[in-house]
């Protein structure tokens, strides 16, 4: 005997959240990784007007925005997985180039404000 709006074969503390996510109501976390994700597309299309088209960062944006339409239209165990590994393999690719830029600092001209055209 199965109870309404439950998966059949499911404990009850399970049941709960799954039927939560299938009829639609969405706690915090739920929004949270599809709302990273677009923020993380919207730096990587900033990032490429600065430096230039990169067929790597393109490559990683269409991921990544798949991703986030995919949580949003059809929130899943699966696709929070998904978008939270990428996510994360996209942080450690960039980590790098964070540290680098953490090394180099701000330059001097920049700092002094010497480096404005009046």
């Amino acid at each position: 005997m199965a109870i309404e709006g439950t998966v059949p074969g499911t404990r009850t503390e399970d049941a709960g959240a799954e039927a939560a996510v299938a009829s639609g109501a969405r706690s915090t976390a739920m929004w949270l990784m599809p709302i990273a994700v677009v923020v993380e597309v919207l730096i990587t299309i900033e990032t490429m007007r600065s430096i230039g088209f990169l067929p790597p960062l393109v490559g990683f944006v269409v991921v990544l925005a798949a991703i986030a339409i995919l949580g949003f239209a059809r929130p899943g165990p699966r696709v929070f997985l998904v978008g939270g590994i990428l996510l994360l393999l996209f942080v450690a690719v960039n980590v790098p180039f964070i540290i680098d830029g953490m090394r180099a600092g701000v330059s001097s001209s920049a700092a002094s404000g010497s480096g404005r055209v009046a």
